[in-house]
Protein backbone atom coordinates (compact mmCIF):
# COMPACT_ATOMS: atom_id res chain seq x y z
CA UNK A 1 0.00 0.00 0.00
CA UNK A 2 1.61 3.31 -1.03
CA UNK A 3 1.86 6.03 1.60
CA UNK A 4 2.10 9.76 1.24
CA UNK A 5 4.02 11.25 4.17
CA UNK A 6 2.75 14.69 5.10
CA UNK A 7 4.98 15.35 8.09
CA UNK A 8 6.59 18.35 6.38
CA UNK A 9 3.33 20.16 5.70
CA UNK A 10 3.07 23.92 6.14
CA UNK A 11 -0.57 23.50 7.04
CA UNK A 12 -1.70 21.07 9.72
CA UNK A 13 -2.85 17.63 8.70
CA UNK A 14 -6.23 18.28 10.28
CA UNK A 15 -6.62 21.37 8.09
CA UNK A 16 -5.51 19.41 5.04
CA UNK A 17 -7.94 16.61 5.92
CA UNK A 18 -10.82 19.05 6.24
CA UNK A 19 -9.96 20.76 2.98
CA UNK A 20 -9.45 17.50 1.07
CA UNK A 21 -12.67 16.02 2.40
CA UNK A 22 -14.58 19.08 1.18
CA UNK A 23 -13.09 18.55 -2.28
CA UNK A 24 -13.84 14.83 -2.25
CA UNK A 25 -17.48 15.43 -1.38
CA UNK A 26 -17.81 17.50 -4.56
CA UNK A 27 -16.19 14.89 -6.83
CA UNK A 28 -17.82 11.84 -8.50
CA UNK A 29 -18.45 9.33 -5.74
CA UNK A 30 -17.20 6.29 -7.68
CA UNK A 31 -13.63 7.66 -7.59
CA UNK A 32 -13.50 7.51 -3.81
CA UNK A 33 -15.47 4.43 -2.85
CA UNK A 34 -12.34 2.95 -1.32
CA UNK A 35 -10.51 6.14 -0.28
CA UNK A 36 -9.21 5.76 3.27
CA UNK A 37 -7.50 8.13 5.71
CA UNK A 38 -5.49 6.29 8.33
CA UNK A 39 -5.66 8.81 11.17
CA UNK A 40 -3.38 11.44 12.61
CA UNK A 41 -0.41 10.36 14.67
CA UNK A 42 2.86 12.15 15.51
CA UNK A 43 3.85 11.75 11.85
CA UNK A 44 0.46 11.50 10.16
CA UNK A 45 0.12 9.65 6.87
CA UNK A 46 -2.62 9.34 4.34
CA UNK A 47 -3.13 5.93 2.74
CA UNK A 48 -5.02 4.88 -0.34
CA UNK A 49 -6.83 1.68 -1.31
CA UNK A 50 -7.87 2.47 -4.84
CA UNK A 51 -7.64 -0.32 -7.44
CA UNK A 52 -6.48 -0.13 -11.03
CA UNK A 53 -6.63 2.95 -13.19
CA UNK A 54 -8.67 4.92 -10.66
CA UNK A 55 -5.65 5.08 -8.37
CA UNK A 56 -3.64 7.15 -10.87
CA UNK A 57 -6.45 9.63 -11.29
CA UNK A 58 -6.81 10.05 -7.53
CA UNK A 59 -3.05 10.52 -7.08
CA UNK A 60 -2.98 13.16 -9.82
CA UNK A 61 -5.89 15.02 -8.22
CA UNK A 62 -4.31 14.86 -4.80
CA UNK A 63 -0.89 15.95 -6.09
CA UNK A 64 -2.56 18.97 -7.67
CA UNK A 65 -4.11 19.89 -4.33
CA UNK A 66 -0.76 19.56 -2.58
CA UNK A 67 0.90 21.74 -5.22
CA UNK A 68 -1.53 24.51 -4.25
CA UNK A 69 -1.43 23.91 -0.49
CA UNK A 70 2.27 23.38 0.27
CA UNK A 71 2.92 21.01 3.13
CA UNK A 72 5.16 21.42 6.27
CA UNK A 73 5.41 20.42 10.02
CA UNK A 74 2.39 19.95 12.22
CA UNK A 75 1.64 22.65 14.74
CA UNK A 76 2.58 21.87 18.33
CA UNK A 77 -0.57 21.95 20.41
CA UNK A 78 0.52 24.62 22.88
CA UNK A 79 1.06 27.39 20.31
CA UNK A 80 -2.62 28.06 19.61
CA UNK A 81 -3.57 27.61 23.25
CA UNK A 82 -0.98 30.13 24.45
CA UNK A 83 -1.84 32.60 21.70
CA UNK A 84 -5.53 32.41 22.59
CA UNK A 85 -4.75 32.82 26.30
CA UNK A 86 -2.73 35.98 25.69
CA UNK A 87 -5.35 37.55 23.43
CA UNK A 88 -8.10 36.69 25.92
CA UNK A 89 -6.17 38.46 28.69
CA UNK A 90 -5.76 41.54 26.48
CA UNK A 91 -9.48 41.57 25.68
CA UNK A 92 -10.44 41.17 29.34
CA UNK A 93 -8.22 44.13 30.28
CA UNK A 94 -9.81 46.32 27.61
CA UNK A 95 -13.30 45.29 28.71
CA UNK A 96 -12.56 46.08 32.34
CA UNK A 97 -11.08 49.47 31.50
CA UNK A 98 -14.06 50.29 29.28
CA UNK A 99 -16.38 49.89 32.26
CA UNK A 100 -14.64 52.89 33.87
CA UNK A 101 -14.80 54.90 30.62
CA UNK A 102 -11.07 54.40 30.10
CA UNK A 103 -10.53 54.29 26.32
CA UNK A 104 -6.93 53.12 26.83
CA UNK A 105 -5.53 55.43 24.14
CA UNK A 106 -2.18 55.47 25.93
CA UNK A 107 -2.04 51.68 26.37
CA UNK A 108 0.32 49.23 24.72
CA UNK A 109 0.31 45.47 25.08
CA UNK A 110 3.69 43.72 24.92
CA UNK A 111 5.11 40.24 24.92
CA UNK A 112 8.81 39.82 25.64
CA UNK A 113 11.01 37.08 24.18
CA UNK A 114 14.47 35.65 24.49
CA UNK A 115 15.96 34.70 21.11
CA UNK A 116 18.53 31.89 21.23
CA UNK A 117 16.85 28.61 22.18
CA UNK A 118 13.46 30.36 22.34
CA UNK A 119 12.87 31.57 18.79
CA UNK A 120 15.95 29.99 17.22
CA UNK A 121 16.74 26.31 17.79
CA UNK A 122 20.39 26.72 18.64
CA UNK A 123 22.38 29.91 19.20
CA UNK A 124 23.12 32.62 16.65
CA UNK A 125 26.38 33.42 18.45
CA UNK A 126 27.71 29.93 19.21
CA UNK A 127 25.95 27.87 16.53
CA UNK A 128 24.28 24.47 16.76
CA UNK A 129 25.66 20.94 16.94
CA UNK A 130 23.73 17.68 16.68
CA UNK A 131 23.70 14.89 19.26
CA UNK A 132 26.91 13.48 17.76
CA UNK A 133 28.77 16.77 18.05
CA UNK A 134 28.62 17.54 14.33
CA UNK A 135 28.05 21.13 13.28
CA UNK A 136 24.53 21.87 12.07
CA UNK A 137 25.29 25.56 11.56
CA UNK A 138 28.13 27.84 12.61
CA UNK A 139 27.51 30.71 14.99
CA UNK A 140 28.23 34.32 14.13
CA UNK A 141 31.20 34.49 16.49
CA UNK A 142 32.96 31.82 14.41
CA UNK A 143 31.81 33.24 11.08
CA UNK A 144 32.96 36.75 12.01
CA UNK A 145 36.37 35.46 13.12
CA UNK A 146 36.71 33.59 9.81
CA UNK A 147 36.03 36.92 8.05
CA UNK A 148 38.87 38.41 10.15
CA UNK A 149 36.66 40.87 12.03
CA UNK A 150 38.44 40.04 15.33
CA UNK A 151 41.94 41.50 15.22
CA UNK A 152 43.22 39.29 18.06
CA UNK A 153 42.10 36.10 16.32
CA UNK A 154 43.74 35.88 12.92
CA UNK A 155 45.25 32.79 11.38
CA UNK A 156 44.77 29.06 11.01
CA UNK A 157 43.92 28.37 14.66
CA UNK A 158 41.93 31.55 15.27
CA UNK A 159 38.55 29.90 15.88
CA UNK A 160 40.01 27.19 18.12
CA UNK A 161 41.95 29.76 20.13
CA UNK A 162 38.86 31.91 20.57
CA UNK A 163 36.66 29.08 21.83
CA UNK A 164 39.39 27.93 24.24
CA UNK A 165 39.48 31.39 25.79
CA UNK A 166 35.71 31.81 25.68
CA UNK A 167 34.98 28.46 27.39
CA UNK A 168 37.56 29.21 30.05
CA UNK A 169 35.86 32.50 30.84
CA UNK A 170 32.40 30.92 30.70
CA UNK A 171 33.30 28.40 33.42
CA UNK A 172 34.24 31.25 35.75
CA UNK A 173 31.68 33.92 34.87
CA UNK A 174 29.00 33.82 32.18
CA UNK A 175 28.66 37.59 32.17
CA UNK A 176 32.37 38.03 31.46
CA UNK A 177 32.23 35.44 28.68
CA UNK A 178 29.24 37.00 26.93
CA UNK A 179 30.70 40.50 26.99
CA UNK A 180 34.06 39.14 25.81
CA UNK A 181 32.46 37.92 22.59
CA UNK A 182 31.18 41.40 21.82
CA UNK A 183 34.44 43.16 22.69
CA UNK A 184 36.72 41.08 20.42
CA UNK A 185 35.28 42.81 17.36
CA UNK A 186 36.49 46.26 18.42
CA UNK A 187 37.99 48.08 15.46
CA UNK A 188 35.66 46.51 12.88
CA UNK A 189 32.92 48.31 11.01
CA UNK A 190 29.54 47.52 12.52
CA UNK A 191 27.98 47.67 9.06
CA UNK A 192 30.16 44.79 7.82
CA UNK A 193 29.31 42.52 10.75
CA UNK A 194 25.62 43.33 10.43
CA UNK A 195 25.72 42.37 6.75
CA UNK A 196 27.23 39.01 7.71
CA UNK A 197 24.59 38.55 10.42
CA UNK A 198 21.71 39.39 8.08
CA UNK A 199 22.96 36.94 5.44
CA UNK A 200 23.40 34.23 8.06
CA UNK A 201 19.89 34.64 9.47
CA UNK A 202 18.48 34.55 5.96
CA UNK A 203 20.49 31.65 4.57
CA UNK A 204 21.36 29.49 7.61
CA UNK A 205 19.35 30.27 10.73
CA UNK A 206 15.82 30.93 9.49
CA UNK A 207 15.12 27.23 8.73
CA UNK A 208 15.92 26.53 12.41
CA UNK A 209 13.48 29.05 13.88
CA UNK A 210 10.95 27.18 16.01
CA UNK A 211 7.70 26.89 14.11
CA UNK A 212 5.55 27.35 17.23
CA UNK A 213 7.44 30.48 18.30
CA UNK A 214 7.10 32.05 14.85
CA UNK A 215 3.40 31.14 14.72
CA UNK A 216 2.81 32.81 18.08
CA UNK A 217 4.81 35.88 17.08
CA UNK A 218 2.78 36.22 13.88
CA UNK A 219 -0.51 35.76 15.73
CA UNK A 220 0.43 38.34 18.34
CA UNK A 221 1.49 40.89 15.75
CA UNK A 222 -1.76 40.42 13.82
CA UNK A 223 -3.66 40.96 17.09
CA UNK A 224 -1.92 44.33 17.56
CA UNK A 225 0.35 43.13 20.36
CA UNK A 226 3.95 44.35 20.26
CA UNK A 227 6.72 41.76 20.39
CA UNK A 228 10.00 42.67 22.11
CA UNK A 229 13.17 40.53 22.00
CA UNK A 230 15.88 40.77 24.67
CA UNK A 231 18.88 38.54 23.99
CA UNK A 232 22.25 37.82 25.57
CA UNK A 233 23.82 37.78 22.10
CA UNK A 234 25.53 40.82 20.66
CA UNK A 235 22.95 43.30 19.41
CA UNK A 236 24.71 43.54 16.02
CA UNK A 237 24.24 39.74 15.69
CA UNK A 238 20.69 39.24 16.90
CA UNK A 239 19.07 42.43 15.63
CA UNK A 240 19.50 41.33 12.03
CA UNK A 241 16.88 38.62 12.62
CA UNK A 242 14.36 41.45 12.42
CA UNK A 243 13.93 40.95 8.69
CA UNK A 244 12.87 37.36 9.15
CA UNK A 245 10.61 37.26 12.22
CA UNK A 246 7.53 39.42 12.96
CA UNK A 247 9.44 41.76 15.28
CA UNK A 248 10.61 45.25 14.37
CA UNK A 249 14.39 45.46 14.26
CA UNK A 250 14.35 48.34 16.76
CA UNK A 251 12.48 46.08 19.20
CA UNK A 252 15.30 43.51 19.24
CA UNK A 253 17.88 44.18 21.95
CA UNK A 254 21.18 42.54 22.81
CA UNK A 255 24.55 43.32 24.37
CA UNK A 256 25.81 46.67 23.08
CA UNK A 257 29.16 48.40 22.79
CA UNK A 258 29.87 52.04 22.12
CA UNK A 259 30.60 52.99 18.51
CA UNK A 260 32.68 55.77 17.03
CA UNK A 261 31.87 56.80 13.46
CA UNK A 262 30.50 53.34 12.72
CA UNK A 263 33.50 51.53 14.22
CA UNK A 264 32.91 49.17 17.17
CA UNK A 265 34.77 49.76 20.43
CA UNK A 266 35.30 47.46 23.41
CA UNK A 267 33.32 49.68 25.81
CA UNK A 268 30.20 47.85 26.98
CA UNK A 269 26.93 49.78 27.39
CA UNK A 270 24.93 48.89 30.49
CA UNK A 271 22.78 47.08 31.25
CA UNK A 272 24.28 43.89 29.89
CA UNK A 273 21.31 41.85 28.66
CA UNK A 274 22.06 38.71 30.66
CA UNK A 275 20.07 37.48 33.68
CA UNK A 276 19.24 40.51 35.87
CA UNK A 277 20.36 42.80 33.06
CA UNK A 278 17.46 41.61 30.92
CA UNK A 279 14.98 42.58 33.62
CA UNK A 280 16.71 45.95 34.04
CA UNK A 281 16.50 46.70 30.33
CA UNK A 282 12.83 45.66 30.22
CA UNK A 283 12.00 48.02 33.09
CA UNK A 284 13.82 50.87 31.36
CA UNK A 285 12.00 50.21 28.08
CA UNK A 286 8.66 50.33 29.88
CA UNK A 287 9.56 53.59 31.62
CA UNK A 288 10.93 55.18 28.45
CA UNK A 289 7.80 54.37 26.44
CA UNK A 290 5.76 57.06 28.17
CA UNK A 291 2.70 54.82 27.90
CA UNK A 292 0.79 52.37 30.04
CA UNK A 293 2.45 49.09 29.21
CA UNK A 294 0.76 45.79 29.95
CA UNK A 295 3.23 42.90 29.81
CA UNK A 296 0.96 40.10 28.66
CA UNK A 297 3.56 37.36 28.27
CA UNK A 298 7.21 36.35 28.48
CA UNK A 299 9.08 33.56 26.67
CA UNK A 300 12.48 32.09 27.51
CA UNK A 301 14.43 28.84 27.58
CA UNK A 302 16.93 29.26 30.43
CA UNK A 303 16.25 29.79 34.12
CA UNK A 304 19.69 31.31 34.55
CA UNK A 305 19.62 33.70 31.61
CA UNK A 306 15.88 34.42 31.35
CA UNK A 307 14.53 33.68 34.82
CA UNK A 308 14.77 37.24 36.21
CA UNK A 309 12.89 38.97 33.38
CA UNK A 310 10.31 36.19 33.21
CA UNK A 311 9.76 36.46 36.96
CA UNK A 312 9.30 40.22 36.61
CA UNK A 313 6.58 39.65 34.00
CA UNK A 314 4.92 36.85 35.99
CA UNK A 315 4.62 39.11 39.03
CA UNK A 316 3.06 42.03 37.14
CA UNK A 317 -0.28 43.21 38.50
CA UNK A 318 -2.69 43.47 35.59
CA UNK A 319 -6.14 45.07 35.85
CA UNK A 320 -7.55 41.57 35.44
CA UNK A 321 -6.14 38.14 34.76
CA UNK A 322 -2.44 37.33 34.80
CA UNK A 323 0.51 37.31 32.46
CA UNK A 324 1.42 34.16 30.54
CA UNK A 325 5.02 33.09 31.08
CA UNK A 326 6.45 30.21 29.06
CA UNK A 327 9.66 28.28 29.65
CA UNK A 328 10.54 26.45 26.42
CA UNK A 329 12.63 23.27 26.67
CA UNK A 330 13.96 24.50 30.01
CA UNK A 331 13.28 21.43 32.12
CA UNK A 332 12.40 21.42 35.82
CA UNK A 333 12.34 24.86 37.41
CA UNK A 334 14.55 25.81 40.38
CA UNK A 335 12.88 26.36 43.74
CA UNK A 336 12.83 30.16 43.41
CA UNK A 337 10.69 29.92 40.28
CA UNK A 338 8.38 27.12 41.40
CA UNK A 339 4.88 27.56 40.00
CA UNK A 340 5.62 30.79 38.11
CA UNK A 341 6.10 29.46 34.59
CA UNK A 342 4.32 27.15 32.17
CA UNK A 343 6.76 24.58 30.79
CA UNK A 344 6.52 23.30 27.19
CA UNK A 345 8.66 21.32 24.77
CA UNK A 346 9.27 22.49 21.21
CA UNK A 347 10.99 20.57 18.43
CA UNK A 348 9.45 21.51 15.07
CA UNK A 349 11.38 24.10 13.06
CA UNK A 350 10.41 25.99 9.92
CA UNK A 351 12.69 23.99 7.63
CA UNK A 352 13.81 24.99 4.17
Amino acid sequence: MPFLNLYKARITCQELYTFTRSIIMRCPRFLFNRFQISGFRSKPVLSFRIPGKKRNLVIICFAFLLSIYRCGPMSESHSRTILSEIKDTRDEILQKLAVTDDDCNDCEFWTVWDFDGTILHGDCTEGLKDENGRTVFKGLAELAIERQFAKDYIGENAVTDFFTEYRSREKKDHLDAYTYIVKIFAGSREKDIRTLARESHRDQYKPYYFQSSVQMLHGLKIAGIRNIVISASAEFFVQEAGGFIPVQQSDIHGIQVEKKEGILTDRIIDPVTYAEGKAQLLKSLVEASGKRIFLLAGFGNSYGTDGPFLQYIAQQKLPTGKSTVLMINGGQEPVQYAGLFQRVEQKSVLGK
